[in-house]
């Protein structure tokens, strides 16, 4: 056996020699799957095996655009030293860790200490019927990657596994490519069903200093398996063949149904060729007499008849059903033979679906659009709007009420189905007949164009549509329907996407492409629905439509701020849109849920009483929550109606608080938990305390202590506190491990004894004037301060928590910490992770009160 690498490197070369031409048998070029997605196991490119990462959770398949900058040419930068994958879209694998190991410190930064041999990526692949097997790969380290690596195989299905040649050394920053593994010769490696071969991280065997034997980076520094990673591209087996094999061949058809009255279905045929000898003309042939088509009808792989690719191995052709046929599930029988006279055979299954039926559904889902805020292969491809969304469309000629209704979102083939309370969005109000409602399914995402106002959305930090495929139900209850499809409360089900397990009729509609500029749209401008997803629904340029289109009288709600204490103001508007004829407007707020008695308040267009400008088309009035309002968070009613008889109806809401000043001297000044994410704003996890009093207080025997969306309560996750705060003071507390993504944090006053990250969006922390977790006893007397942050955080101070956070805003509280009433969504901004935090080094604040 022997390993050697084409860089200018040194290595060890064994004896043995593979056949001049050997065959490809499997290979992952990391180019059959879309750009930047989440993948534990991508699938070979040619023939069959399993990639497997060892010890790490958060693996990508990433890409390479010559029109994209920075981490978007991770894979192959033109002229700039990529792996030898001349493919497109030129992927490759990343595999990186988490924080699974022990922390330790090496005396070249801090590393994760975790055994040898635990952490890389293993391919398992069957040599059967091959002789002569020829590993190769290329490789690329981020500085923070380990900079040492070991191949070994196992022939036992990875029982044991031995070493092949010396320890690799990678690049600094960059690719080493064809790294080759002859194993020409080596028993038990060739015809094994059994064989593996792995590339894992080992020990620096150079290095000697403190903390020996340790990883050390690529950069020869700080090794970090959170932010450090490998990636691999042209993962090739190659051999020479022992037995004479047959091609394979695997068959599908898009779409996967077809309506009785006929239409457009494209067959494709994937064929390995058969080995030993290689095939050659190899001819296709199905028979589509079931489908009232030819008997005998060849497939093409010449860039014609549907092919879109000439030579690649898929065989094509695309059929349009004569009308006539009888509903029901057909085979269509596919035969290959080629000129060695060997033979294969598949079949792909159709269903025809009955299209002649019209829905009684009055109101249906006529967008589905999950490419929000995604960035494509190239510029063309990005998404359009900055957010994912829904468009439901009254198709039918009376008005319908959506009081109590619910837009449902699951994933193409959750098993849960609708089980999600965040992938749930309640409905309310009226629509009118041809009238639009817009359901923003995600949080708005910086950078892209931004829907128009939406009518409803998820609550913040929730949501996000598949941008291939998935399910949305329109649902006449707000009852999460699970997996029970059949449900009569469903008003519409649209299953997009050939993924999707769930749809209306025969199948599924067809996958957007481009993925995120390509929305699913219901065809006659919304009207047709004849219950099969896949012929009622096309892709096309995504339009989202509001209650504000097409000429309705219709008004957008808002209540600013939507959190208020009693006893102060806000402000009730609605933006109308008035219908074509519409005279003497009239818009009301009733907010008879504050009060308890029935009250209304009448807004204006005048510029007067809370209204900021008078004929802008919103109406508006100042409204004083009276001082006795009991805390609660209250629904507000707004009808707009003119002359002609015109009405829309919408609603609002108001956190209402009990507010109070605080005698806390010490609180929780700011909580981020995003640190150590690929755009994180900062490195690390922090809390910042800070004194608002008057007088020191001492520390000394307090912790501060998290809890996550999971935690029944505050059960393990603690920081011990020491020492001396004086006036006017902070201290910054530091949970994590620093990493490479963000902006350095001051030097942390405190950190656990037992690292550990917070929430990025929903969290829960505490500050205690003692050691002893709390649990879920939060209303203790050592509890000296409690922020809920995120809008599902379970428990928080006063009506309601702090915005929901992520990896790029941070909970700060107002008036530079000296603010506290008791009302975490009142006391905390939350804004961009721009401004450092404070430490005991930062300057002293004085509070006036």
């Amino acid at each position: 056996m022997r390993i050697h690498r084409l860089v200018p490197l040194a290595l060890l070369t064994l004896a043995g020699a593979a056949s001049a031409q050997p065959t490809t048998f499997t290979q992952w070029r990391f180019n059959n799957a879309t750009s930047g997605q989440v993948n534990n196991s991508p699938a070979p490119s040619t023939g069959h095996g399993t990639a497997v990462p060892l010890g790490m959770t958060n693996n990508y398949l990433y890409y390479t655009s010559p029109n994209r900058t920075g981490s978007y040419t991770i894979c192959d930068i033109t002229g700039g030293g990529g792996s030898g994958d001349t493919g497109t879209p030129q992927n490759c694998w990343r595999v990186r860790g988490s924080y699974d190991g022990t922390l330790t410190n090496a005396g070249v930064g801090w590393s994760i200490f975790a055994p040898q041999f635990t952490q890389g990526a293993e391919f398992d692949v069957s040599t059967l019927n091959y002789t002569d097997v020829v590993f190769s790969f290329d490789w690329f380290t981020t500085n923070q990657g380990v900079h040492n690596m070991q191949v070994q195989y196992s022939t036992d299905a990875g029982a044991h596994w031995t070493s092949v040649g010396p320890i690799l050394l990678s690049a600094t920053n960059g690719w080493v490519n064809n790294n080759t593994v002859d194993l020409t010769g080596v028993p038990g490696v060739s015809d094994n069903p059994n064989f593996r071969i792995r590339c894992v991280s080992v020990y620096d065997p150079t290095y000697t200093g403190p903390g020996a034997p340790t990883y050390t980076g690529a950069s020869g520094g700080q090794y970090n398996n959170n932010s450090g990673n490998w990636r691999f591209d042209r993962v090739t087996f190659k051999g020479n063949a022992i037995r004479s094999v047959d091609p394979i061949a695997s068959g599908t058809v898009s779409p996967g149904a077809v309506c009785n009255n006929g239409g457009p279905l494209t067959f494709a045929v994937t064929v390995e060729n058969g080995v030993n000898p290689i095939s050659s003309g190899v001819v296709v042939t199905a028979n589509l007499s079931s489908l009232g088509l030819s008997s005998s009808q060849p497939l093409f792989d010449n860039a014609t008849n549907g092919d879109l690719v000439a030579g690649d191995g898929i065989y094509t052709f695309a059929a349009t059903v004569p009308a006539g046929r009888t509903p029901g599930n057909v085979v269509i029988p596919v035969s290959v033979i080629d000129d060695q006279s060997r033979t294969a055979s598949t079949s792909i299954p159709v269903t025809i679906g009955d299209c002649s039926t019209n829905s009684t559904s009055r109101v249906v889902i006529d967008q589905a659009f999950g490419g929000g805020g995604n960035l494509g292969d190239i510029p063309p491809e990005d998404a359009p709007f900055n957010a994912d969304y829904v468009v439901l469309f009254n198709r039918s000629n009376q008005v319908v009420s959506l009081s109590g209704w619910s837009v449902q979102y699951a994933s193409a083939g959750s098993a849960g189905g609708f089980d999600s309370a965040g992938d749930r969005v309640t409905l309310g109000g009226n629509i009118q007949p041809g009238q639009h409602i817009l359901v923003r399914m995600s949080d708005p995402t910086p950078g892209f164009g931004a829907l128009p106002t939406p009518d409803f959305a998820q609550a913040q930090g929730f949501g996000g549509m598949g941008n291939t495929a998935g399910r949305v139900a329109l649902v006449r209850s707000v009852v999460l329907i699970g997996n029970n499809f059949s449900d009569p409360s469903i008003e519409d089900l649209l299953g997009y996407g050939s993924a999707a397990s769930t749809f209306e009729g025969s199948g599924p509609s067809p996958t957007p492409s481009p993925v995120n500029n390509k929305a699913t749209i219901r065809r006659q401008s919304g009207a047709q629905d004849t219950n099969q997803n896949f012929n009622d629904f096309t892709t096309g340029t995504p339009t989202p439509k509001n209650r504000l289109d097409g000429g309705y009288l219709a008004g957008i709600a808002s209540v600013s701020p939507d959190a208020a204490c009693s006893g102060t103001s806000v402000t009730l508007s609605v933006a109308v849109s008035p219908a074509a004829n519409s005279t003497g407007i009239s818009v009301t707020a009733d907010v008879s849920s504050i009060v308890g008695t029935s009250t209304f308040v009448t807004l204006h267009d005048d510029g007067l009483n809370g209204d900021a400008a008078a004929l802008d088309g919103t109406y508006s009035a100042s409204y004083s929550i009276p001082a006795a309002a009991l805390q609660a968070v209250r629904t507000i009613n707004f009808l707009v109606t003119d002359q002609q008889g015109h009405s829309d109806s919408s609603t609002g809401t108001l956190a209402v608080g009990n507010c109070f000043t605080s005698a806390k001297p010490v609180v929780i000044s700011q909580v981020y938990g995003g640190g150590g994410n690929d755009f994180s704003g900062y490195n690390g996890d922090f809390a910042e305390i800070f004194n608002r009093s008057n007088s020191p207080v001492d520390l000394n025997g307090w912790s501060f202590q998290s809890a996550r969306i999971s935690d029944a309560g505050f059960d393990s996750r603690i920081c011990l506190l020491s020492g001396v705060i004086n006036p006017g003071e902070y201290r910054l507390i530091i949970t994590n491990l620093p990493s490479a993504t963000g902006a350095a944090l001051p030097a942390a006053d405190f950190t656990p004894d037992t690292l550990f990250g917070m929430e990025s969006s929903f969290g829960r922390v505490a500050l205690v004037s003692s050691t002893s977790l709390v649990h879920d006893q939060y209303s203790r007397p050592d509890v000296v301060d409690l922020v809920g942050y995120g809008s599902a955080s379970q428990s928080f101070e006063g009506v309601a928590p702090t915005r929901t956070l992520n990896d790029i805003l941070v909970a700060v509280r107002k008036d530079a910490g000296c603010q506290d009433t008791n009302q975490n969504v009142m006391d905390f901004d939350v804004v961009l992770a721009l401004d450092l935090p404070h430490n005991s080094l930062s300057a002293t604040h004085t509070c006036s009160n």
